[in-house]
């Protein structure tokens, strides 16, 4: 029997014409069958041909044949389907000369000239192949040239028509999948198939339509290689970036204009969707050719505009992202396309990333890429209408989704309490394997993640968990370690049975192994950076260098271990080896000798992991003494001098972030069951601990990208965590109690309470320890109370209100004692006690300033006039003796707080000052303002300190310094909060978001470690600072 495979480099997967070439080669050998197999030679198939043994393989190379033989088939082939024209020979001979050996050339010649059955000009047409001069760019590029010029230069075509054939032809060229013509008329709106037939008409001999869904194709891949060169093609030419632009906002466009909710009408969340009689003719009926494709493949052809028009773009992805993600989701899960979808939003969260996206649209995205996931690896995702009943409602709210998709959830019920905010939201999503897994292994573009367990490995998608290939034996006994090559082709495994294999990544077939040498279980294995070598070290004491190609022995084994070898490493460069033992120590060999080059490192128990940092510099180390060490390869020395401390049990495994990243971290699995992520220039936790797993951790990696982190446990769960969420919620907890929008908060001095002051006109005291209200609401304003503040000694606390009034309060029984002090005529805004406790000041919307004698409860001074507009904001120096004033008249006043003089008027912000704050030695005061502009100046010139730090995107509402001056938090009407570094004025973190509205007030507490703020979503939220950055000592 004969199998013909014709023009297989046609192929778009390559990887997939490569595997499946590869199974067919090396198993044709065994069948009773002939393979005639046609393609151009690209490097994959080539590659794939040559390695097969000589005398199973015959090549005919084209160009290699006798060019005579292959004109004279080429004639008789002209000479035949150009029958009808009765070409002279001369005209036949010179058809034939230009086709040269192309068949293709011949090929696209009669479909031409015999277009519509010889019915439209034939003799012209083959006058104006005739006519063409031989150039540089070859005869098949004229023959392209002429047929493009006889369909836009037709006489008669209208501009309208010749756009549309345009506009049908770079978009053939530039689909990710054969569209219909029916499907084209769509995506284009060209409202009717008549206009797409009209403009396919003159490029018959280019294109080709098949089967009865009239399926639009290439005729041959020579024809995109031409249109896409804007050398060859000229003013044909296909800007491919241009239109893959094009296509997003059609894809766009599409996805718009569908049904927003339920396409298929689906009426209950209790079927799953293939027990749904009617699903597929649902689902073929409302779905769209055009729609599929537009939900299936805009990410795709966002990718290929490279960054081109991406502000636009961006606007455009922030709006479907907004408004169509859900639907997107429905359309994607019904057509059985949700690991796609994964991928899919994963591209877009990468695209924001890129291609300097708004911060929102990063968040978004990143926070559209964990719905997705989340939703296409759980069992919900069998039922479509989970999409909302489960995962919209069990959504954090704070997070973007929930905000855009609230609309969606009126009439459900509303998961609410601070559970929702203890969730651990680093976790995406997670897979059980149903045993408990020795080792994971993330392929090196970090779309495959293979799992050792019991004496298997299984093969699963990296972004949705679905399975590749299913769990096949690789050992007889247990597999203990396995690790890809850098070029991702190969996977190498070891086992307790004391043997290694190598397999093929794309038919996951043995091919080297079982390689046998070490006497007991092998435990580590890894390639080495060319993917020369495989580094072996076992329970037999020994480290083993191979051969990655025929399995053989290196060198003699490296001995010296007086007990087994837990961990092996090896330096980016190739020249290093590390080891860890179960005697307690480390050590580095050199690779091209087999000799030590350090004296022992030395843990003080046995030492589990070990690896380099990607620039050699380091090495570090994970042992059973729940530590991690960092060491200079150089010296031998501990780097920090002392090691990296917080898990409570031994550390399993260790993984570094890999090269090229801004910043580089250090992973850590252990006996807790949790993972964290280190900073390894401080030795301190950057994020995490990560809590889901319910035993120890053996396997931890981190993504290409450094933004994921894959984690395996003897639990049986592979989890995948994100960092980008992790660094962003920092959110401990949050407390409800307001019924209204919190104005204002403020900390005891020994930070044990929080005050809060809100429009439901109570207040409330918290105890921060216990986060649980201690005393209140307490009643007594008439309307919105705007602003609190405790007094030094924290036995008092006094409260503004827009009911115009100020009182005091006495802070541990919550008892009235004076007031209400109505003296302003319009709200009082802000309140606060002067550091020596003896004066509270008030600022008020009636532009004035009063004080009040603390202790007796009168006004001392007042009204002080000089603000021309509303007072915001007003604050004591902390000498007791002056007033800063922060005004909507966009000037800061300082007052003589004994004789009410104005003492300095600091102009310079653009919009009216909504806050201001001191540094604790005084030397510096900070304003926020409606222009968005953070302005440190000098607290005793008023002079502006270069730089005016800008993040948020809507004006500041509060800021406050850390205790010992080196940082400052501001929150914002964006519903951000930002820490700043004081003495530079940069930021150091992005902006920070789990409110859902504008941020009122923030804090540091006592302890530096945290922030808390309140937001007019109602809500209080304590911030740990520490997992975005160490504020200072």
């Amino acid at each position: 029997m004969i199998v013909v495979m014709d023009a297989l480099d046609e192929c778009e997967d390559q990887k997939a014409a490569e595997e499946l070439l590869g199974v067919v080669l090396r198993s044709s050998p065994h069948l009773p069958i002939k393979l005639l197999i046609s393609s151009r030679p690209e490097p994959v198939i080539r590659e794939q041909i040559s390695k097969q043994p000589g005398g199973l393989v015959w090549r005919m190379i084209l160009h290699e044949l006798d060019h005579q033989e292959l004109r004279d088939d080429i004639k008789t082939y002209l000479a035949s389907e150009l029958a009808s024209l009765n070409l002279s020979d001369s005209e036949l001979k010179s058809l034939t000369r230009r086709a040269g050996v192309l068949f293709i050339y011949a090929a696209t010649v009669v479909r031409y000239v015999s277009y519509s059955d010889f019915g439209c000009n034939s003799h012209d047409r083959l006058k104006d192949i005739m006519n063409q001069e031989t150039s540089a760019v070859g005869e098949i590029d004229e023959l392209y040239s002429t047929i493009l010029q006889a369909a836009l230069n037709k006489r008669g075509l209208r501009d309208k028509d010749k756009q549309d054939i345009i506009q049908v032809l770079h978009t053939v060229i530039c689909s990710r999948a054969p569209l219909t013509i029916d499907a084209l008329s769509g995506l284009l709106k060209m409202n009717n198939t008549s206009r797409v037939h009209a403009a396919l008409g003159s490029l018959w001999s280019v294109l080709h339509i098949t089967g009865p869904s009239e399926s639009v194709n290439i005729l041959h891949k020579s024809f995109h290689d031409y249109m896409i060169d804007s050398k060859r093609a000229g003013n044909y030419h296909c800007q491919e970036t241009t239109h893959h632009g094009v296509l997003v906002r059609l894809c766009f466009d599409c996805i718009e204009a569908a049904p927003p909710f339920n396409i298929c009408q689906l009426e209950t969340s209790y079927i799953l969707d293939k027990g749904v009689k009617d699903m597929q003719d649902r689902v073929s009926t409302r779905i769209s050719l055009q729609l599929r494709y537009s939900c299936q493949f805009w990410m795709s052809h966002l990718g290929a505009t490279l960054g081109a028009s991406n502000e636009q773009l961006g606007e455009r992805i922030q709006k479907f992202l907004s408004t169509r993600l859900l639907l997107w989701l429905e359309v994607m899960n019904l057509s059985q396309l949700s690991s796609a979808a994964v991928e899919c939003a994963y591209g877009a969260k990468e695209w924001s990333m890129r291609y300097g996206a708004t911060e929102d649209l990063r968040y978004l995205a990143n926070d559209a890429w964990r719905f997705t996931t989340a939703f296409a690896c759980h069992p919900v995702s069998q039922s479509t209408p989970h999409i909302y009943i489960s995962m919209l409602l069990f959504w954090p709210q704070s997070s973007p989704i929930s905000r855009c998709y609230a609309n969606q959830m009126q009439g459900m019920i509303r998961i609410e309490g601070t559970a929702m905010d203890l969730r651990q939201l680093a976790l995406v999503t997670s897979k059980s394997m149903g045993a408990a897994i020795q080792s994971i292994a993330l392929s090196p573009d970090s779309r495959t993640l293979a799992i050792g367990y019991n004496a298997f490995i299984h093969i699963i998608d990296a972004f949705s968990l679905q399975t590749i290939a299913p769990g096949f034996k690789a050992h007889n006994q247990q597999v203990h370690s396995i690790a890809f090559s850098s070029n991702g082709t190969r996977l190498v495994s070891g086992s307790k049975d004391a043997t290694m294999s190598v397999w093929d990544t794309q038919s996951w077939s043995r091919v080297l192994g079982p390689i046998k040498g070490h006497s007991r279980g092998i435990e580590t294995v890894i390639f080495s950076p060319d993917d020369k070598l495989i580094i072996s070290g076992s329970n037999d004491k020994t480290i083993r260098i191979w051969d990655a190609q025929s399995g053989q022995p290196i060198f003699d084994p490296l001995a010296g271990r007086s007990k087994f070898i837990t961990s092996v490493a090896i330096s980016s460069s190739g020249n290093l080896i590390a080891s860890g033992s179960g005697d307690e120590s480390i050590r580095v060999w050199s690779a091209q000798s087999g000799d030590q080059v350090l004296k022992p490192l030395v843990h003080r128990s046995y030492v589990t992991s070990v690896i380099f940092s990607s620039d050699e510099a380091t090495l570090y180390s994970g042992a059973v003494d729940s530590t991690i060490k960092a060491w200079d390869i150089k010296t031998g020395n501990m780097v920090l001098h002392r090691p990296f401390t917080g898990h409570t049990g031994a550390i399993r495994c260790i993984a570094v972030s890999s090269h090229g990243s801004r910043e580089t971290y250090v992973a850590s699995g252990s006996d807790d069951c949790t993972i964290r992520v280190w900073d390894p220039t401080t030795g301190e936790t950057s994020f995490g601990p990560f809590r889901n797993h319910s035993h120890l951790v053996r396997s931890v990696a981190f993504s290409h990208d450094n933004t994921r982190v894959v984690s395996g446990s003897k639990d049986g769960f592979v989890c995948l965590w994100d960092l980008q969420t992790a660094r962003r919620t920092q959110t401990l907890t949050a407390l409800p109690g307001h019924t209204k929008q919190i104005k204002s908060l403020d900390i005891s001095p020994d930070g044990t309470r929080l005050l809060s002051g809100a429009a439901d006109r109570t207040i409330c005291v918290w105890d921060l320890e216990r986060k649980e209200l201690a005393l209140g609401p307490l009643k007594g304003h008439r309307d919105h109370v705007v602003s609190v503040s405790f007094s030094p000694d924290g036995e008092h606390f006094v409260s503004g209100s827009h009911d115009e009034t100020i009182r005091i309060w006495e802070a541990r029984t919550g008892q009235h004692v004076f007031g209400p002090f109505k003296w302003h005529t319009d709200w009082v805004n802000s309140v606060a006690y002067s550091p020596n406790g003896y004066t509270i000041v008030s600022g008020s919307k009636d532009k004035t300033l009063r004080l009040w004698d603390a202790k007796k409860g009168k006004m001392i001074l007042g009204p002080l006039e000089g603000h021309e507009k509303p007072i915001l904001t007003v604050k004591f120096f902390p000498d007791s003796k002056r007033v800063i004033s922060g005004s909507a008249d966009d000037v800061v006043r300082v007052w003589d707080a004994e004789k009410g003089e104005i003492l300095h008027v600091i102009g310079g912000c653009i919009k009216r000052i909504d806050t201001v704050a001191f540094s604790p030695d005084c030397t510096q005061v900070v304003s926020g303002s409606f222009d968005k502009v953070l302005r440190i100046r000098d607290a005793l010139t008023g002079h502006l300190i270069p730089g005016s730090p800008e993040m948020h995107v809507r004006n500041i509402t509060s800021i406050h310094f850390l205790v010992n001056g080196t940082h400052m938090v501001s929150g914002s009407d964006d519903k951000t909060i930002c820490v700043w570094d004081a003495r530079s004025g940069e930021p150091i973190t992005g902006l920070l978001r789990g409110h859902t509205d504008s941020i009122r007030s923030v804090f540091y507490l006592p302890n530096g470690m945290q922030v808390v703020s309140a937001s007019d979503d109602s809500v209080i939220r304590v911030w740990d600072i520490l997992t975005v950055t160490n504020p200072g000592p």
